[in-house]
């Protein structure tokens, strides 16, 4: 007997609450193993052609520092 007539057999025995479980659990464990939709973007490369270099990165760094509160007044 193979699984799926196995289960069927299984399926037919079951009251109507339980079938709709296990069609329940079928679809979750459908969903879970389905490949993502949509493959995600690499974002290598976001930054080629701009031309910022570690200084530039720095100094900006400081001036954003520069303005951030030092002590939380009450």
């Amino acid at each position: 007997m193979s699984i799926e007539q196995s289960i069927l057999e299984t399926l037919h025995s079951l009251p109507a609450a339980a079938r709709q479980e296990v069609l329940d659990f079928a679809a979750f464990l459908q969903q879970k193993t389905a490949p993502t939709k949509t493959p995600r973007r690499s974002l290598l490369g976001l930054w080629t052609g701009i031309d910022i270099d570690g200084d530039a990165i720095d100094q900006a760094r400081q001036e954003m520092w520069n303005k951030f509160p030092r002590e939380i007044e009450p």
